[in-house]
């Protein structure tokens, strides 16, 4: 492209593209320092491509969070909903707002939200109200959720099938969205799905699985994650299937693999201000714990989750764990 700027404008894109969803965080590191180098750097996509290479590194959600927050509220896009890199950015902020697992994380991306004109694309807005803080704004966004699911046919990118399964996770709709994640697995597994939409989907499976009694299934989908993760250097996203695994050995008896599992995803997300993981491995420590027979230490653990008699806000995986709670509460004497 002979002008810079748009050089560099695309150059930004294919970083984004390629650290946000093919798994190329080599080529995509260079591809923003040739960014950079046109004059481009500071854009949505070069931003959000350098926050993935930051969470997949040793750097944390804070600083990520921080960045991306910058680059959208100084963007000279004016909230105009059909900018694609500015919904781009905002759906990663999403996420960001869920890795860290604090409240006021979330204010700059409502902010954000609230101006976008003439108004947030459908998907953006569902995956706000379902993956935010379900156990309050959930309930306004399920008949909005089951349109976007029940809509889902083989034409649909893996995108955005990986995108409504993330509205759907703490809905109870991911046994809907069955069909199509296998469909975006198997597209993986033939080099047809980029590496992040078939890690999106293993997950999306082995969380369905998880509450529907595949667990043989869901034990080799999350070896399959994590092996994928470690060839895609994906680092971060490795907790997601580690929980699986730790959840699924308290459950079936395995204290010490779920005791060694827990330990990793602390050890690892501490550091990064990352405490959606330190929750999903308090959920697992916790049902480990009942297992066990130690209810004392159950309470103790759940509770780290949520507090008991209520649901934390923006801690979505709190609805996951509060029955393990209850149980915890009651063998210890804590009826009330």
């Amino acid at each position: 492209c002979p002008d810079p700027v748009e050089r560099g404008r695309r150059l930004g894109q294919a970083a984004y593209i390629g650290a946000d969803a093919g798994g190329e965080l080599v080529n995509a590191s260079q591809l923003l320092d040739d960014a950079r180098r046109a004059g481009r750097g500071d854009s949505l996509y070069a931003t959000a491509a350098a926050v993935h290479l930051l969470l997949n590194s040793d750097g944390d959600v804070r600083t990520a969070h921080r960045l991306l927050v910058g680059a959208i509220e100084s963007g000279d896009h004016g909230y105009d909903a059909e900018d694609q890199s500015l919904i781009d950015a905002m759906l990663t902020l999403l996420l960001l707002c869920y890795f860290s697992g604090e409240p006021r994380m979330w204010e700059p991306f409502f902010t954000a939200l609230d101006r976008l004109t003439p108004e947030a694309p459908e998907l953006l807005a569902v995956a706000a109200g379902t993956f935010g803080d379900p156990a309050r704004t959930g309930h306004a966004a399920v008949s909005r959720l089951d349109a976007l699911v029940g809509g889902m046919s083989d034409e649909i990118d893996p995108t955005q099938i990986v995108w409504i399964g993330v509205a759907s996770i703490y809905l109870d709709r991911l046994p809907d969205c069955r069909e199509v994640d296998w469909r975006v697995v198997r597209l993986g597994r033939d080099g047809a799905a980029p590496a992040r939409r078939h890690l999106g989907a293993l997950l999306h499976l082995c969380f369905a699985d998880i509450h529907t009694g595949r667990w043989d299934e869901a034990i080799e989908l999350a070896d399959e994650g994590l092996r994928l993760c470690r060839e895609h250097g994906f680092r971060f996203f490795m907790w997601y299937f580690q929980y699986v695994q730790a959840l699924l050995a308290a459950a079936r008896g395995d204290a010490d693999t779920s005791r060694v599992l827990t330990d990793r995803m602390l050890s690892f997300a501490a550091p990064r201000g990352a405490r959606a993981a330190e929750f999903l491995a308090h959920h697992a420590a916790g049902l480990n714990d009942l297992a066990c027979g130690d209810s004392e230490s159950a309470y103790e653990t759940l509770s780290l989750l949520s507090p008991a008699g209520t649901i934390a806000p923006y801690v979505p995986h709190a609805l996951w764990g509060c029955l393990d709670l209850v149980e915890a509460a009651l063998r210890t004497n804590r009826s009330a």
